[in-house]
């Protein structure tokens, strides 16, 4: 016998849930039936609970038309549709879930239009009604609206998993069999952008209702609200995607018009609560008479839509207040979102295909000591001919404080646009995972990169598998008025994805025993990768002609020069800076100081430029490209403040340029600072005394400045150089 209709239904655990749908899919199965089509129902028991077994034992056993049960054990919706799709015989196969039902005219509408379409198409209800913990409507949108476009799909899962296909389709086109705990799904909405890959149209039976259960916990929507979908070829669905050159007729213009009409009124719904009842009941009315039709439906809900409903909510009378409120356009409407999710995506992808066998991720590139680490990996990786066209990196934040002139010829850069901000934070988050995911770079480094990090808190599976991923801790900002540590890699309480870290890099030893207590690694994940601060490093013969190692007397007319060339924010104490200003003064001495950085206040923080200049120092602003860039053969000391830190390059390049440094003790600061050989250190960013009388040391011994600068060129010559960093940058990343 000719089978024209295998009907699949999936189940494993919905036990009383499952009757209400064999009873309305037995009414759909009844029309086909009717209407002289060969029917044959299969459902497909996955583990299946003993409830589940007797309620399919007894459909099977009532039934009036061919009925089987295929247990399996499988654990999974992909590979149990596709177990139902091979043990089925008919010509086009009805797949739907044991806990879901639709309206009675579904299974025919679908039937007629594959037949008159062809075996190239898949078969929807117009609209989904979900129902129990959550109440809403999802109107399906076919591949035959012109207006739909690959964006859509991109931005949001179009079609449900309720649908009839042709079998040669299904198993040329099998669902996606993605493993639980695999953190990819849904395997539906994977198997949509598949088949619109190939140009398969999805369409929809005109007036037709799934009505899909919502649970508080459990439930495929649930489980998959931290699931990306698997790669897959952009370029492919961006040229085979559906088309419909539809002319544009007065139907379709009207059409149009009453969607407009539609969504605005959705849209404004909301913010119109405080007008009058009265006056909003009346607005609807005319609206809807308007448009003839409710304001979610693209049909008219005349009586016999209506009756099918109702039949449907005689089954399940869970329905019937959602059927209520729906009736009068009292429930949310999903539609996809519509923001530059999908325009970021393809920009990522177009930049990016091909070209980043290693990605580093950064929020900018500017002015810092993360930006020169930024830097000397980019160079380092962009000088590996091994390496040649697959070096990558993403910029996340501000555009305006990345300088494109520090990153080297040969690195890709891609700059995320100001729209990236204007994404709710958890779309940010998906947005770089599934990024990631489709250009699939066989490592990752980000460095102080809290939009990957937050990325891979939520992502960890899918980010941390088949890759080597690599995040930096260089120090802990310091937030509120209890100066409390942060860092974008310890911010998550969970921190799921240590397991899956290839490593930890950071510039010192000290900050490694710091990160590897914080986080409870093992030693052996956290790297220490000595950073170089300058690509060339002059000859000592050349520093020993600046004023640092030349001048032996100073007064007030030719003062001792201090330069603090860092970043004017909560973590390099300036209020530190304002006392040392203030016990310079009150000592006497003949020393300047120099401010060199930009101000980052944070919220509450007062300016202390004012107060600085007040007391003679010289505040000159932002600047860039490192102490390099500043006139650093007229200052004395390079002084640093701060109350955490990793290791600071702004040192190391005081070092390879012949400054003496006076440095707080912290972080990893000892670590190339050993006090009186290489540097003066103080007990903290509050030990002012410890501070003024290291400078006060510097101005009265020439040969004490001599001692420091030559223990410090040499320290950072040996361990900060460009070739000690590229040997070691081989032997830690070998080949990508």
């Amino acid at each position: 016998m000719t089978v024209d209709l295998t009907v699949v239904i999936t189940t494993h655990a919905e036990d009383h849930l499952l009757r209400p749908t064999m009873r309305a899919i037995h009414d759909a199965i009844e029309a086909v039936v009717d209407s002289g089509y060969q029917v044959e129902l299969l459902i497909v028991a996955d583990n299946p609970t003993p409830a589940v077994l007797a309620e399919t034992a007894r459909w099977t056993y009532e039934s009036e038309f061919e009925s089987r049960v295929l247990t399996v054990a499988l654990g999974e919706p992909g590979a149990s549709r596709n177990a139902g799709v091979r043990a089925a015989r008919g010509t086009y196969i009805a797949l739907c879930d044991g806990d879901d039902l639709f309206t009675a005219d579904m299974l025919l509408g679908a039937v007629r239009i594959l037949d008159e379409r062809g075996p190239r198409a898949v078969v929807h209800p117009e609209h989904v009604v979900s129902f129990g913990e959550r109440s809403g409507l999802w109107p399906i949108r076919s591949t035959d609206d012109p207006s739909l476009t690959y964006h859509d799909l991109l931005t949001s899962n179009l079609w449900p998993s309720c649908s009839v296909s042709p079998r040669e389709l299904l198993l040329e086109f099998p669902y996606p069999e993605l493993p639980p705990g695999s953190g990819y799904g849904p395997e539906d909405y994977f198997w949509n952008v598949v088949t619109a890959s190939a140009g398969i149209p999805h369409v929809t039976v005109p007036g037709s209702f799934h009505f899909y259960r919502t649970r508080r916990a459990g439930g495929v929507n649930n489980a998959n609200a931290s699931a990306l979908l698997p790669p897959f070829d952009l370029d492919t669905l961006r040229a085979n995607f559906p088309r419909v050159d539809a002319p544009i007729t007065p139907a379709t213009l009207a059409q149009r018009a009453g969607r407009g009409v539609a969504q605005a009124y959705h849209v404004l719904k909301p913010i119109a609560r405080p007008v009058p009842f009265t006056v909003r009941r009346r607005v609807y009315r005319m609206l809807r008479s308007a448009i003839g039709r409710p304001m979610w439906s693209t049909t008219a809900l005349d009586a016999a839509t209506t009756a099918r409903i109702r039949r449907v909510a005689e089954i399940e009378p869970a329905l019937s207040w959602t059927l209520y409120h729906l009736e009068r356009d009292h429930v949310h409407v999903w539609r996809p979102l519509s923001d530059a999710y999908a325009e970021i995506l393809e920009a990522l992808w177009d930049d990016l295909r091909g070209r980043c066998g290693l990605l580093m991720l950064a929020p900018w590139v500017g002015i810092g000591g993360a930006d020169l680490v930024v830097q000397n990996y980019a160079k380092a990786f962009v000088a590996r001919p091994d390496l040649a066209g697959q070096t990558a990196l993403i910029t996340t934040a501000d555009a305006s404080r990345t300088d494109t002139d520090l990153i080297p010829p040969g690195m890709q850069h891609h700059q995320l646009p100001e729209s990236y901000r204007n994404l709710p934070h958890d779309r940010q988050r998906q947005l770089i995972a599934q990024a990631i995911v489709l250009l699939k770079p066989a490592t990752i480094i980000s460095v102080n990169c809290f939009d990957f990090s937050r990325a891979l808190n939520t992502y960890a599976p899918q980010l941390g598998t088949d890759r080597r991923v690599y995040l930096t801790f260089f120090a802990f900002d310091r937030i509120g008025r209890g100066s409390y540590p942060t860092n974008p890699i310890t911010d998550d309480a969970g921190r799921a994805f240590t397991s899956r870290l290839a490593g930890v890099i950071t510039d010192n030893h000290a900050t490694a025993s710091l990160v590897a207590d914080t986080m409870g690694i093992d030693d052996t994940v956290v790297k220490v990768h000595r950073q170089p601060a300058m690509r060339s490093i002059p000859e000592f013969e050349s520093i020993a002609q600046g004023s640092a190692y030349v001048d032996e007397q100073f007064s007030a007319e030719r003062p001792f020069e201090v330069v603090w060339p860092h970043r004017m924010d909560r973590e390099k104490r300036v209020d530190s800076l304002v006392e040392i200003a203030e016990e310079v003064r009150r000592r006497g001495l003949p020393v300047r100081i120099n401010v060199h950085g930009s101000a980052v206040l944070h919220a509450g923080d007062p300016d202390l430029r004012p107060q600085l200049r007040r007391l003679g120092v010289v505040v000159h602003g932002p600047y860039k490209g490192g102490l390099p860039a500043l006139p650093v053969d007229r200052y004395h000391c390079m002084l640093l403040t701060s109350e955490s830190e990793g290791l600071p390059l702004s040192i190391v390049q005081a070092m390879h340029l012949g400054l003496p440094v006076v440095a707080s003790a912290v972080g990893g600061v000892g670590d190339i600072v050993k006090d009186r050989e290489t540097g003066l250190l103080t007990t903290g960013p509050d030990d002012i005394t410890g501070f003024v009388d290291a400078i006060a040391a510097l101005v009265e011994s020439r040969e004490l400045r001599r001692t420091l600068i030559r223990g410090g060129y040499d320290f950072a010559r040996a361990n900060h150089s460009v070739d000690a960093f590229e040997a070691l940058v081989r032997e830690e990343f070998g080949t990508v």
